[in-house]
């Protein structure tokens, strides 16, 4: 098999239509230098998500019924499109995701009437959610969440904190879990569709290393009162709510790591041919072309490890741990592009003119985000039987 017919099996015809026309949505809307002074000045993407949704591309996980068009290779579809996105930004594909992901869950759990309200409007691009899950005191360890809900007749009274939580005090609505049962560990969580502007619910805005478009926020909940309507799946239901999307959080992150490390390599290639240093380019010294070898190979193995999740979704198999192996391998190829990316650039990787910084601050969140890369080893070791 030659390596044009090698390439083509991997995705058909109109999937390579799919991603040529992203790519040229990219050229048109993100030129060179529009997203780093976006990210320059924290600005969150309205208009691009927007048009993301005049694209259709937001539909691609939603039924036909719904006006989504979703098919048998609905995930490969979504996947093209996050890491074409993640050429522009991290940050971007993240919020594609967010949608495409989030929305998912609520196409999954929700009412018919929570459907009909907010699906349309997450396919055109107008309706942003957000996940609130994290405590002070439960992280890695999410069913220790603390944060209460109270039933009072048809209304739900809650108290509690959350922290980092992205673009929720912007969001639309916000997927807030909570506990309402204190004798079951797993049982007793149950996740609310919580509108930000609720009396009770404080959004102070983090001052954070990277991702500067997407505003993280902690939150604080003083008697919010949310309206028994607005659970999504069950009460005591939360963490299959919650859990029921990770295998496509991690496949839909490793995309957006697998595009902006692409971007990153790209932009440190054609530095190293540019620069000159002894009469030549930095790129015919050994040293700096098996560095930018070292870094195509750690995209190329992410690309396998990625897109092999995405058949696995397409076809409805369990895939925990290679969705696992997915996030660990492309999270950790983005941050050693980005980090050899900046020592290629020298001095100018290390000021603000370049996008080698933004990679560089961006990428850590990778291996910290989504489920540390310590998270998805020890999910992978019990998979193994380790």
């Amino acid at each position: 098999m030659s390596r044009k017919e090698a390439a083509a099996s991997m995705f058909t015809q109109d999937e390579d239509d799919l991603r040529s026309v992203v790519k040229s949505w990219v050229a048109r809307n993100c030129p060179p230098g529009a997203w780093d002074k976006l990210d320059q000045s924290h600005s969150y993407p309205y208009e691009l998500m927007k048009s993301i949704g005049d694209a259709g591309w937001m539909g691609i996980t939603f039924p036909e019924e719904f006006g989504g068009s979703k098919n048998d290779r609905w995930a490969t579809a979504c996947g093209i499109v996050t890491e074409e996105l993640g050429r522009v930004s991290y940050s971007l594909a993240s919020n594609y995701f967010k949608v495409a992901g989030y929305g998912e869950t609520i196409l999954a759990y929700g009412t018919e009437d929570q459907k009909k309200t907010w699906i349309p409007g997450l396919i055109s691009g107008d309706v942003l959610l957000a996940l609130a899950l994290t405590e002070p005191e439960a992280g890695s360890d999410a069913a220790s969440i603390t944060t209460k809900a109270k039933q009072s007749g048809d209304t739900f009274v809650i108290n509690g904190e959350k922290i980092f939580s992205t673009c929720s005090g912007i969001a639309d609505r916000v997927l807030l879990v909570t506990r309402t049962d204190d004798t079951s560990r797993y049982g007793g969580l149950t996740v609310f569709l919580l509108d930000p502007k609720t009396s009770g619910a404080q959004f102070r805005e983090i001052n954070k290393l990277g991702i500067w478009t997407n505003p993280t926020y902690n939150i604080f909940l003083d008697d919010v009162q949310i309206p028994a309507a607005d659970v999504l799946g069950t009460v005591g239901g939360g963490w299959e709510v919650v859990t029921h999307s990770l295998e496509m959080e991690r496949y839909a992150l490793a995309c957006a790591y697998l595009g902006a490390a692409t971007d990153a390599w790209s932009y440190a290639a054609d530095y190293a041919k540019k620069r000159k240093q002894f009469g030549r380019s930095i790129s015919d010294f050994q040293v700096i072309k098996h560095r930018l070898v070292d870094m195509h190979l750690a995209i190329d193995s992410a690309r396998l490890a990625t897109y092999r999740v995405g058949e696995l979704l397409n076809s409805g198999e369990p895939c925990a741990m290679e969705a696992s192996i997915a996030k660990v391998v492309a999270s950790e190829a983005y941050m050693k592009v980005a980090s050899d990316g900046l020592q290629i650039l020298g001095g100018m990787g290390y000021t603000m003119d370049t996008p080698m910084q933004r990679h560089f601050r961006d990428a850590k969140l990778g291996l910290i985000g989504g489920g540390s890369s310590e998270i998805q080893r020890n999910i992978i070791a019990k998979k193994l039987g380790l």
